[in-house]
């Protein structure tokens, strides 16, 4: 091939690696807010290896939309720091299986707490599958690490951070171990809570063992006595037995940063002597909904993730999240929820129409400056995206930036194809392209699925489709099998054939059905 400018040679080596990952070059200096310091702060890692603790659920009732906020707006800080920046995430996320909300319900119900639990650990994980979240690379349960939870508390004992009381509970001694941390400010608010505990021997400190006092509580051997972990506790041995000392990441929604984060980190520091555990510290802000403070079990006001996912896609929230800062909190409504629907409906339709634009005929024709223009616009484009991905995972900058550009080929390129001609069509080919793959390739970068042909890309709901069609082939089937219909043999045998290959041919899609008397039932296969 002869090139007659840099341009041609440009838009040549652009398409050639039109289908290709984008997220291979030199990339700025990672800044990342760490709640620690309420500051940015460049992320320096060892042998580019990033050891992520995640806060993850405590399993007495299903999840709700503002644990799915948090979740998901992780999910795409892990995709971009895997995908993008190319570091090697190893993320370990607790189940939290023992809490006094579990015992509880147990006795409530009338059930083993762990029926209780495994039943809503497992709906938990079926929840971020649904909201095509990445599975963490460990998930630790408490109860299945109690003796190492007895070493972790003994350990603290035996330094003199910690102290056994009377009953057989333990607690942290925080008058001879302090820290200078980010929570201070609030310990004052927080201090009317803890004056009726006689046992303690100041209002700050906090229980790592609870001795057993109901004969219905669950409880483990320790040489306290029967009891079980206090909630920080568990949290910071899981953390250790992982990841020692070395922690990079430790994330969980704003409202544990008092006083789980902080108590968390008092004994971690303890334990390892040393005055700063975790690198940084990621919170989410709170998903309310309007005129709400914020969305909680306790108030009655949330939404559980099914229930939402019935009304939207998994697509639509994930834009949802997309277009807020990670730390912001979040107004959730309808209205919200249908700028993001429509948001992303708007790259469907403009990934569609690119696709479909590509099954024209390529030919070679001559470069024009509307190409040069248009790599221009992109190199600038990522550029400034590749900037906002280091500046603390700016996705709302990005998803901007995205839905310019697709204005622009809308308003220049797209939106001609019904009025140019087929060789004007191939002139562009190339561009639209290009274009097309490096979108879908920053969309898809952050969770998002666009396959052209699949229903959850554009919030479409397979059930109903199916049923309504169901619906009229019986119709139809039924008028051809009625023996007091006067329609010709010849024409009820043609439609019987047709409702035949019906059915076959939704066995070619996955969807098996069977004709009963009355009714027709249909299943996916897998």
């Amino acid at each position: 091939m002869v090139l007659r400018s840099y341009s041609e040679l440009k838009f040549v080596t652009f398409f050639k690696n039109a289908s290709r990952n984008y997220f291979t070059n030199s990339k700025p200096q990672i800044n990342v807010f760490n709640s620690l310091t309420k500051t940015k702060e460049p992320l320096i890692l060892k042998n580019n290896i990033l050891y992520w603790y995640s806060c993850g659920p405590t399993v007495y009732n299903s999840a709700h939309i503002g644990h799915a906020s948090s979740y998901v707006n992780f999910d795409i800080i892990k995709r971009i720091l895997t995908n993008y920046f190319q570091i090697n995430v190893v993320n370990l996320m607790n189940i939290t299986d023992i809490d006094d909300k579990i015992i509880i319900r147990s006795i409530q119900e009338k059930k083993n707490f762990l029926e209780i639990t495994k039943f809503y650990e497992n709906e938990f994980l079926e929840d971020l599958q649904l909201l095509n979240c990445k599975k963490p690379d460990l998930v630790l349960r408490v109860t299945d690490h109690v003796p190492e939870i007895v070493k972790f508390i003994q350990r603290l004992i035996d330094t003199k951070k910690a102290y056994v009381t009377q009953s057989g509970s333990v607690y942290f001694n925080t008058q001879v171990f302090k820290i200078k941390s980010f929570f201070e400010q609030i310990e004052t608010e927080n201090q009317v809570h803890s004056k009726d505990n006689k046992e303690k021997h100041h209002p700050f400190d906090f229980a790592l063992w609870k001795s057993k006092k109901d004969p219905l509580e669950p409880s483990w051997e320790s040489p306290w006595g029967l009891g079980r972990p206090g909630w920080h506790i568990e949290c910071s041995t899981l953390a250790n037995i992982a990841f020692g000392r070395d922690i990079d990441f430790h994330s969980g929604g704003k409202d544990l940063v008092f006083p789980h984060h902080h108590n968390e980190m008092v004994q971690c520091c303890a334990f390892h002597k040393m005055d700063k555990w975790s690198s940084f510290w990621l919170h989410t802000g709170h998903l309310h909904l309007k005129n709400d403070v914020k969305m909680s079990k306790s108030l009655q006001n949330t939404i559980s993730i099914r229930e939402m996912l019935d009304k939207h896609s998994a697509n639509h929230f994930r834009m949802f999240c997309l277009l807020s800062p990670y730390r912001n909190d979040k107004e959730y409504s309808d209205e919200k929820m249908v700028k993001a629907a429509n948001l992303t409906n708007k790259f469907s339709t403009f990934l569609s129409t690119c696709e479909n634009f590509a099954n024209e005929t390529l030919k070679s024709v001559k470069f024009t400056a509307e190409e040069s223009e248009v790599f221009q616009r992109l190199d600038l484009a990522k550029e400034k995206i590749s900037k906002a991905l280091a500046d603390d995972f700016n996705t709302c900058l990005v998803i901007d930036e995205l839905s310019e550009i697709v204005n622009f080929m809308n308003k220049n390129f797209v939106s001609k194809t019904d009025i140019v001609e087929v060789q004007d069509l191939n002139r562009h080919f190339g561009c639209v392209m290009g274009i097309h793959n490096y979108i879908k390739s920053i969309l898809e970068l952050f969770g998002m699925s666009f396959n052209q042909n699949s229903s959850e890309s554009c919030g479409l709901k397979i059930e109903p489709i199916v049923d309504i069609s169901l619906k009229f082939r019986s119709s139809i089937r039924n008028l051809a099998l009625d023996k007091t219909n006067k329609l010709p043999k010849e024409i009820k045998m043609e439609i019987l054939k047709y409702c035949d290959e019906f059915r076959e041919n939704l066995n070619k899609s996955k969807i098996e059905f069977k004709d009963h008397k009355t009714e027709t039932i249909w299943k996916i296969k897998h």
